[in-house]
Parts: C-alpha cells; sequence; structure tokens
C-alpha cells in the first residue's frame, strides 16, 4: 500500500503538436484495440481479434460519456461483402470501452476529442461516412490507462484529496482489464477487504470522481457538443 499521491499524467500523451486533443484512443495496453473519435455521435473502432466495420454511438452527459448504440458491418465489396459470425458481435469490447470512458483523465480527454471531433474529425455514421481503418490516424495515438491497482494513500488517516480519483482509475484500469470481478483485484492490490474496495467506490462514484453503474436515460440529462 502507498502514501504517495498519484503519479501525474503527462498531458503530452493526449494533445498532438499543435495543441489540438489526439482522436484516438487505445482501450487496452497490448490488446490493439483502438476507438477513433468521429465528427458527430458515431464513433469507430479498430479492433485486432474481429473482421469487421465496428462503429459506436456515444452520448455525452454531465456525469460522463454513454454508449448508445452499436453497428456492426461486414467488410468487403457491398455486392458481395464477408459475412458476419455470431463470435464477431460477442468480441466487441463495450466492458473495456466503458472502462475507458469512465476513467477520470482518460473519459476527460474523450470528452475533449468528441467537442474537437465536431470540427475535425471524419463523418463515422453508419451507411454514411467510414469506418476507423478508413481515416488517417495521424503518427500518434493516446495510450491506454496504466493496469495499476494499487490506491495511493490507503494509509492516510484522513483520505487525501486526491484519494477518490485514485480509486476511480484503479477500478477502470481493472475492469478495462477484463477482470471479472474488479473489487477482488484491487483488494489483493492493496491489502483490504473486499467490502472495502466496495465502499471506496461508492464514495467515488458519489463525488462524481466515477460514473455511476446505473445511467440516466439520455433523454433525461443532455450535454452539449457545442465547441464554441
Amino acid at each position: 500500500m502507498s502514501d504517495q499521491p498519484p503519479a501525474e499524467v503527462d498531458d503530452d500523451d493526449f494533445y498532438d503538436d499543435d495543441g489540438d486533443p489526439l482522436l484516438v484512443f487505445e482501450l487496452a495496453d497490448g490488446v490493439g484495440n483502438y476507438l477513433v473519435v468521429g465528427s458527430g455521435e458515431w464513433s469507430g473502432l479498430s479492433l485486432g481479434q474481429i473482421s469487421a466495420d465496428v462503429r459506436v454511438r456515444l452520448h455525452l452527459t454531465p456525469r460522463g460519456i454513454v454508449i448508445t448504440g452499436v453497428a456492426v458491418l461486414a467488410l468487403g465489396d457491398p455486392s458481395d461483402p464477408w459475412p458476419l459470425a455470431a463470435t464477431d458481435l460477442r468480441e466487441v469490447p463495450l466492458t473495456q470501452l466503458q472502462a475507458l470512458l469512465d476513467h477520470p483523465r482518460w473519459g476527460s480527454a474523450v470528452r475533449d476529442a468528441m467537442r474537437h471531433a465536431t470540427y475535425g474529425g471524419s463523418d463515422m455514421s453508419p451507411g454514411e461516412g467510414s469506418g476507423a481503418d478508413g481515416v488517417a490516424w495521424g503518427e500518434r495515438q493516446v495510450p491506454a490507462p496504466p493496469r495499476n491497482y494499487v490506491i495511493a494513500g490507503t494509509n492516510h488517516p484522513s483520505r487525501p484529496p486526491w484519494f477518490y480519483d485514485d480509486v476511480a482509475a484503479a477500478w477502470t484500469a481493472a475492469r478495462a482489464s477484463g477482470a471479472k470481478n474488479p473489487a477482488a483485484v484491487l483488494a489483493e492490490a492493496n491489502g483490504v477487504p473486499i467490502t472495502t474496495i466496495h465502499r471506496w467506490v461508492r464514495v467515488a462514484r458519489e463525488r462524481g470522481v466515477l460514473a455511476p453503474s446505473s445511467r440516466s436515460s439520455p433523454r433525461q440529462t443532455e450535454a452539449s457538443l457545442d465547441p464554441r
């Protein structure tokens, strides 16, 4: 267990040389899956494990980003497309993507990218625009959040101001790794009971640094993507 504050994230990882937000995000380290933010509500997923054109509809709310639609399209000539397999649908990493969107720092960067993409991105609407592999990525992509499950400050008599940000970062990192029981992963890494992890996560949600597990309908809460 550590009493040191979390290391500062290098902001250069999120912006290009002109200071504009990067639009391509690695979902998890070493997996080969990427989110490519589109100019509208639709973005693309470049996935190493399936041969399909995958688009996701992202909705920006005051409490975070929610996934409201998925389109899995066959590749190849439209007159003779490759067939989709049932396994292709199961391989779309929605849990991994949502973990990235829920991460305190990476989620904020995706929000910035969504706003910037309204005038600097590519149309990825199904049936209209290009998929993730059909647009120019540029030379740099945002790296995946580090797989660090150790929560700093667990030995402090009172919780430091950054403590619950670190809880949220560790929780989303465990979810992005594919852990079936992220609470157990964090409990083992930090030497505390699983019930303690659940309590910390609940407080992180209450404080708004971690998105709620049960989200409101997009019809109930709206946020503008207007870049002005």
